[in-house]
């Protein structure tokens, strides 16, 4: 009797990683200096990944077209590791100072972020005193940081690498859904209500209540009236990434001023209000018509989140005073308290269910590009803290890049590594003019306290 051959559904890609599939999104990030491992040893840390977890999402090539993981054969396992952990040549011919200039790395990490990774889940490079990976949203969110850090901590320390094993529910989805309305069903009655009471939203938008944010799953455009706007003198031209870091201590600094001037909002509240507050002292229009935030849906589980994997949904907000970490804040706990990040992506996996649309010629075309401002917390990530640096936390730099960029909205990323923060301004030079973006985030990093003190109170969107 012939042998069937048998398909596991644990390599099939979950309908909450389908969205990400069409995206082709991919993110290379890049830490030093410190000590480095070899690449054999890398290798070797993931040879033994590949043994105790083999359903990882580490060890898997990615099949698009199928929308599988597929597994590695033991005969092709080395060829999979030559190719996703290479050298690094991070020498200062090849990659400058980037302590001192970002400009080389960044554009490197840029180059990289446009080769992709193929079918690799990933691909990890190795210098003498600097890593860059590259991964796409597919593999996940901030949590590769986790696994880059553990890769290159357990390759020079040895050991049994047991936190890089992926554990959680199958499904957290449904899971967190049953969890946030399953207990208390009025919480969706409250998002219904919130929505159709019109609570945030750009003042006076055509077709739209003044205050009404769009329907949930909807991407609508910002407005050309409301977007962050350009300087004059801002002409066509590429994306462009800029990287600035902070003094030491400048976490600590927000905690005080927080405490201070506004003790119910959280620091990030803060720091988002004092880079609004920043963009505007450095004459780039603030966005009226909303901001965008990822959402971590683990706050959603109680127990069983998933360690990897993109488990991240966008919100977006309507604060009445951007500048405000007390209207910012309460915005940010509005939404997030409703579960509107999760009915959001809940909405977006049953989509995938839905027949994909033909597209005729003649078909209207497609609506205007979202320019709405991303800010981006990947907060303090401790496994990268535990790295052997070779230079005091002032001293280190964090980069990252993400592909596309070009007609976006601009994006801000933050890192925190021990006490310093790092962040990333990624934006169309065409929109958005370099000489502010970089004035902007100088006076974030080097005094975010002046920017605060220094916003007009009770600012609203109307300007009123």
């Amino acid at each position: 009797m012939a042998k069937t051959a048998t398909v596991f559904q644990e390599n099939d890609f979950p309908r909450r990683d389908w969205f990400w599939l069409d995206v082709e999104s991919t993110f290379a990030i890049a830490t030093g200096p410190a000590e480095m491992p070899s690449v054999e040893a890398v290798r070797a840390v993931i040879r033994y990944l590949a043994v105790a977890d083999p359903t990882s999402r580490f060890t898997r090539r990615i099949d698009a077209v199928r929308r599988t993981r597929v597994p590695v054969p033991l005969a092709e396992r080395e060829e999979f590791l030559s190719a996703a952990v290479v050298g690094l040549d991070d020498s200062p011919a090849a990659l400058g100072e980037p302590a001192e200039d970002s400009g080389p790395l960044l554009a490197r990490l840029a180059e990289l972020c446009e080769e992709g990774t193929g079918d690799l889940p990933f691909r990890l490079f190795v210098g003498q005193r600097c890593s860059i990976m590259v991964f796409s949203h597919l593999l996940g969110d901030y949590t590769g940081l986790k696994f880059w850090a553990g890769l290159l901590r357990y390759a020079l320390d040895g050991g049994r690498p047991v936190d890089l094993i992926e554990h959680g529910t199958r499904h957290p989805l449904p899971r967190a859904l049953g969890e946030t309305y399953g207990r208390r069903p009025a919480l969706l009655r409250d998002l219904v209500v919130s929505i159709r009471g019109g609570r945030g939203g750009p003042p006076g938008q055509p077709g739209v209540r003044a205050g009404e944010p769009p329907a949930l799953g909807e991407r609508r455009p910002a407005p050309v009236a409301a977007q962050w706007r350009p300087a004059a003198g801002a002409g066509a031209g590429g994306v462009r990434r800029l990287l600035e870091r902070s003094r030491a201590g400048y976490m600590a600094t927000l905690r005080e001023w927080r405490d201070q001037h506004a003790p119910g909002a959280s620091v990030i509240s803060v720091l988002f209000a004092a880079t609004l507050a920043a963009s505007e002292t450095a004459g780039l229009a603030l966005a009226d018509d909303g901001i965008h935030l990822p959402c971590d849906l683990r706050r959603y589980l109680r127990s069983g989140g998933p360690d990897f994997g993109n488990f991240v949904e966008r919100v977006t907000i309507w604060p009445d005073d951007p500048t405000s970490p007390e209207s910012l804040g309460e915005e940010m706990r509005l939404a997030t308290e409703l579960g509107q990040p999760l009915v959001r992506q809940a909405i977006q996996v049953a989509k995938t269910w839905l027949p994909r649309p033909r597209h005729h010629e003649g078909a209207a075309s497609p609506s205007s590009p979202d320019l709405r401002p991303w800010l981006v917390s990947w907060g303090r990530v401790p496994e990268l803290e535990r790295l052997r640096w070779l230079a005091p936390p002032e001293g280190r730099f964090f980069a990252n890049a993400r592909s596309g960029g070009r007609d976006e909205g601009i994006s801000i990323i933050y890192v925190e590594l021990e006490g310093v923060l790092h962040v990333r301004a990624q934006f169309d030079d065409g929109l958005y003019d370099p000489a502010r973006v970089s004035q902007m985030l100088s006076l974030l990093c080097t005094d975010p306290i002046k920017v605060l003190d220094g916003r007009p109170r009770q600012r609203t969107r109307s300007g009123q």
